[in-house]
């Protein structure tokens, strides 16, 4: 898609810093987000997201980030995951047959390096993240217990980790009021976001997906390679869209107003499940949004399930 002059003058500048650094042994584009504020909730129609009456929508909420961050500029790709991990996750039959039913038999559509990497499990997840700690000389950020069934995270430790819910919608809204990362327009969302459009079509039947179909083409049947889209205005791709991304944060917990660096808890994974942000090729615009969250197990992974890796920095924005 050739977006418009309009289009592009509508993207905010951010108080961002892109680092241009990578960690060298996966180059990874970090970018740094300075502490701020958003509005969680703010936008959610029930009658417009299609809920039942007897749904309830969490009231708005002003979310305060007090301490700097980096996070991912793109999705951790499978050619990033190998060198750290030795190898990707294997999709069960079920899931790979499911892919192939949206972009054909060719294997280069499923397995390449600049897709991103998906099937893994949330705990899969953190342990990537601590093994690229160690590949860079960072203090993990995570302390897994019991065989890694449960996690503890040291919020103060420089290694990688997953953003929180907040610190992902927070650099998804770029500063802005808007439903998608990068525009507030469904209309112009295919120029932003890999999702459920004219190229995938609507579900069969037998499929289960979620949030409609977007009225344009992303190009995109099934995943793309990362960054393919337009960035959002402070140069972050693919929040809303091409895979789902797991974060941090517990199922079932709403921040409330007023919450500083909300984090859904300290402990965890022995929990049922957390949290998801984006949507997916697989899921239309209503999933895609900046302001919704999926309910995964933390011991399944999916075949349009990934991750983003984050750091915590310090206010000058080095490690802590």
């Amino acid at each position: 898609m050739i977006l418009s002059p309009a289009l592009l003058a509508k993207r905010p500048a951010g108080p961002v810093t892109d680092t241009g650094s990578t960690a060298p042994a996966t180059e990874i584009r970090l970018i740094q987000l300075p502490p701020g504020e958003f509005v969680a909730n703010d936008r959610l129609d029930p009658i417009e997201l299609g809920w039942n009456h007897d749904r309830e929508v969490p009231p708005a909420a002003r979310i305060r980030l007090t301490r700097p961050f980096a996070l991912g500029a793109t999705e951790v790709t499978q050619a990033q995951w190998r060198r750290v991990m030795g190898g990707i996750p294997r999709l069960d039959e079920e899931e790979l047959e499911t892919l192939r039913s949206a972009v054909g038999t060719d294997e280069s559509a499923v397995v390449a390096d600049a897709l991103p990497v998906v099937g893994m499990t949330w705990h899969d997840a953190v342990e990537f993240c601590n093994r690229l700690s160690a590949m860079e000389g960072y203090e993990p950020a995570y302390v897994m217990l019991g065989g890694g069934d449960l996690v503890r995270w040291n919020r103060d430790a420089a290694g990688y980790r997953l953003p929180t819910r907040a610190e992902w919608e927070y650099a998804a809204r770029a500063g802005t009021p808007w439903r998608f990362a990068g525009t507030d327009d469904e209309g112009e969302l295919c120029g932003f976001a890999n999702v459920r459009d004219a190229t995938l079509g609507p579900p069969g039947e037998w499929m289960w997906t979620e949030g409609g179909v977007a009225e344009c083409d992303d190009g995109f049947a099934g995943p793309g390679p990362v960054g393919s889209l337009e960035p959002n205005g402070w140069g972050f791709f693919d929040l809303s869209g091409n895979v789902g991304e797991w974060v941090w944060d517990l199922c079932c917990e709403d921040p409330e107003d007023g919450a500083q660096d909300p984090t859904g808890a300290v402990w965890g994974g022995g929990w049922p499940c957390r949290r998801t942000c984006g949507g997916s090729w697989w899921d239309g615009p209503t999933r895609a949004r900046a302001d919704m969250a999926g309910i995964e197990s933390a011991d399944e992974g999916g075949f349009a399930l990934g991750l983003r890796v984050a750091r915590t920095l310090t206010p000058s924005g080095g490690a802590p």
